[in-house]
């Protein structure tokens, strides 16, 4: 066995679990890029297009790494625009319910029936957006060989260096 073959998990359970990590860090970046984040001075509004933009460079950069060709990359852009589609309505529903919690944390009486009702809803629509992740990771993770994956998983865990 080769050392670079012995790098490679043995068993299909082990190469799922790599492969979901690193897919996962890898779309959370360009899904934390691509999204909204006041803190970093980004408009909550971005225009689709320098969304599109910018998940396209995510990729891009990030699948380079891993010597990906441009169908590839084209491709799990594809599939991480249509999950970013999917997932804004319920960033939104998350907005309107933050609103609702803090007016009603400020009322004269709190009802806390209503806030339960409330945080029940968001752990729904946390669920069904984990869900639609989840998915375009999957999606997006059948279009890497192993080796792709493998070196990805490493890259990421090299970029985050004592974060790991």
């Amino acid at each position: 066995m080769t050392a670079l073959t012995s790098l490679i998990p043995t068993t299909r359970r082990a190469g799922m679990r790599a492969t979901l990590a690193g897919l996962i860090a890898g779309g959370a970046a360009v899904t934390l890029t691509a999204a909204p984040a006041e803190a970093r001075g980004w408009s909550a509004d971005l225009d689709p297009a320098e969304l599109k933009r910018r998940v396209e460079y995510g990729v891009g950069r990030a699948l380079g790494r891993v010597e990906a060709t441009d169908d590839q990359k084209k491709k799990v852009a594809d599939i991480l625009n249509a999950a970013i589609d999917d997932l804004r309505p319920m960033r939104e529903q998350h907005m309107t319910a933050r609103q609702a919690m803090r007016q009603a944390l400020s009322a004269a009486s709190v009802d806390k029936p209503g806030l339960e009702r409330l945080r029940a809803e968001q752990v729904q629509l946390a669920d069904r957006a984990s869900q639609r992740f989840l998915r375009a990771v999957t999606d997006a993770s059948d279009l890497l060989y192993p080796e792709q994956r493998r070196k990805l998983v490493q890259a990421m865990g090299e970029r985050r260096g004592w974060r790991r």
